[in-house]
């Protein structure tokens, strides 16, 4: 089973392609390759809504994992869970002197060039989903899904002195075709 996936929150974009293999009726393991952007973003509640993004990351994670059918396979819609573990290879650019999500450009002098950092490297994730296979015909299904996911983007990079850790949930739509 191939699927193929796009996510955009307003905060991220990913796109995925994923290769099931069942290991009986109701249980599958996976590969996914995938394409993910995401940044910090000011806070709808923050009264000055001119703040910038503090952090920007891009990344690709190949992520290998187990899942298992809630339901009979055969059924038209069958609720999914599953989990995996994620290798990161990514690149963080964060404003210097940022401290937490928003960073006001506007407070400063039209002159001011905006310093900041990037790093490239390797880190992990781990993560959960729960979502809804819908059989629309022999060959082919929608998938909708929810995930949550821990990312450390820079976890084995020696020195990291830019924050890589963040948690994350999202919501996909995706299609598959059956082998």
């Amino acid at each position: 089973m191939v699927r193929s996936s796009s996510a955009s929150t307003g905060l991220s974009v990913s796109k995925a392609l994923q290769v099931e293999v069942p290991l009986s009726s109701r249980q599958a393991i996976f590969v996914r390759g995938e394409y993910l952007r995401t940044s910090s973003f000011p806070s709808a509640l923050t009264k000055d809504l001119t703040g910038k993004q503090s952090w920007r990351l891009k990344a690709v994670p190949i992520t290998i994992g187990y899942t298992r059918y809630l339901a009979d396979p055969d059924r038209r819609i069958v609720p999914v869970l599953g989990f995996g573990a994620s290798y990161y290879f990514c690149r963080i650019k964060k404003v210097s002197g940022a401290e937490g999500p928003v960073f006001n450009a506007a407070a400063l002098p039209l002159s001011t060039s905006i310093p900041y950092q990037e790093r490239y490297g390797m880190g992990y994730g781990a993560e959960a989903t729960l979502g809804l296979n819908i059989d629309l015909n022999r060959y082919m299904f929608a998938s909708v899904q929810g995930r949550s996911r821990y990312v450390h983007g820079l976890a084995f990079v020696e020195g990291d002195d830019l924050d890589s850790r963040f948690t994350n949930f999202d919501f996909s739509v995706g299609f598959g075709f059956k082998f």
